[in-house]
């Protein structure tokens, strides 16, 4: 929605905006030409737009609170898609419009029904058990809202029925997920991410090197951005009795790329238990690759992370140490030897990430040893 418009229409609705406030003295052209010197707006050969388009996204969101701009509301609402930038605002200013939260629940679930499952691919396998969503009809939501709303305080919370914040919070997953898998179904096509870090980050590296590390750095850099957005989108302290009740979910929680989302989400607000839910999605995904690298990474970058509880910072130990037991060759021995060399480094590195107030290399556990071999990367 950022787009400029001539100085010559800009200066005849100002006009017409100060007749209406009886103001007959202030010059649209110097009230323009003000705001440009301010750096509010910019000026390009007589076209005129913001100079950053996030505010005149929060300026157009608060313009749909007036009350004779009901025409503008409504075309934001119509295709919330293309206003996006403006909705994210809008939601935030005018928590109780009922009907805006029906127009994006209504077009985001009409956009995930549209993508098609993926039939396979070895790239994206791990990706295609999307689990069960315990779908909302978009037309009831309007009536559950409704029943649920409270109508004391205006400025509570919309949807106060946690049953149904959480079916919300399912399809706002799945929406994220079913992203990734046409992320990867695209590439799988085009190829595109693949020549560009083939162009770049391994102009160097043979053909055959290059083939060994390019499927494992695109899965592992979408779903690092695939994380990272659902967590900017969906990642705050309000979600949380909705996020504990998605993952009682079993019937949701099958789904590996669900699962995933969801125990992030936890983990990043540090929600109660959401170790154990780490250590869970673990197990019953374990054989997605992915999940396997991003829950061990998870676990290393929390224990290095000052902010992490020392309750939790205990069970992470416990957690990682298990991880590489099981990797170890030489029987119980072995095991032994690693779960008690992982100790070690962890809370040598614990130790210096609290006093330094600085997150290590959560990657620093993946190199061997060079006496070592037992204690290599974990897969």
């Amino acid at each position: 929605m950022h787009s400029s418009t001539s100085r010559r229409d800009i200066e005849t609705w100002l006009r017409s905006y100060l007749d209406r406030l009886g103001d007959q003295r202030t010059s649209p052209d110097r009230l323009i030409g003000d705001f440009v010197s301010r750096g509010v707006l910019i000026d390009l050969d007589g076209d005129v737009s913001f100079r950053h388009p996030a505010l005149q996204h929060v300026l157009a969101a608060k313009w749909m609170r007036e009350p004779d701009q009901a025409d503008f509301g409504e075309t934001v609402r119509k295709d919330v898609v293309k206003h996006r930038e403006v909705v994210r605002h809008a939601s935030a200013l005018m928590r109780n419009d009922k009907e805006l939260l029906v127009a994006v629940f209504e077009q985001v679930d009409q956009i995930v029904k549209s993508l098609t499952k993926p039939s396979g691919g070895a790239r994206i396998d791990s990706l295609i058990e999307l689990g069960e969503t315990g779908d909302v009809d978009p037309s009831e939501l309007g009536e559950k809202i409704d029943a649920t709303a409270p109508k004391s305080s205006a400025g509570s919370e919309l949807v106060t029925d946690i049953e149904l914040r959480a079916v919300i919070l399912k399809a706002a997953i799945v929406g994220w997920g079913q992203t990734a898998v046409e992320i990867l179904k695209e590439e799988e096509l085009s190829g595109m991410l693949s020549k560009l870090l083939r162009q770049t980050l391994l102009k160097e590296a043979t053909d055959q090197a290059a083939a060994e590390v390019l499927e494992r750095v695109l899965r592992v850099s979408l779903m690092i951005g695939l994380l990272a957005g659902a967590s900017a989108a969906l990642g705050n302290r309000q979600i949380e009795p909705a996020l504990t009740s998605v993952l009682r979910d079993d019937a949701f929680m099958a789904g590996g790329i669900n699962a995933l989302i969801t125990v992030w989400l936890g983990s990043q607000i540090k929600i109660a238990g959401w170790v154990a839910e780490l250590k869970k999605l673990r197990a019953n995904h374990k054989k997605h690759a992915f999940i396997r690298e991003l829950t061990l990474n998870i676990a290393l970058s929390a224990l290095h992370s000052p902010a992490t509880s020392e309750a939790d910072a205990e069970a992470l130990e416990k957690f990682v140490q298990e991880i590489y037991a099981e990797a170890a060759k030489g029987g119980v021995k072995a095991r032994q030897m690693a779960m008690s060399k992982v100790q070690t480094r962890l809370r040598q590195l614990r130790t210096q990430a609290k006093l330094a107030n600085a997150s290590s290399d959560i990657l620093a556990l993946g190199a061997a040893d060079d006496d070592d071999e037992s204690f290599g990367g974990v897969h």
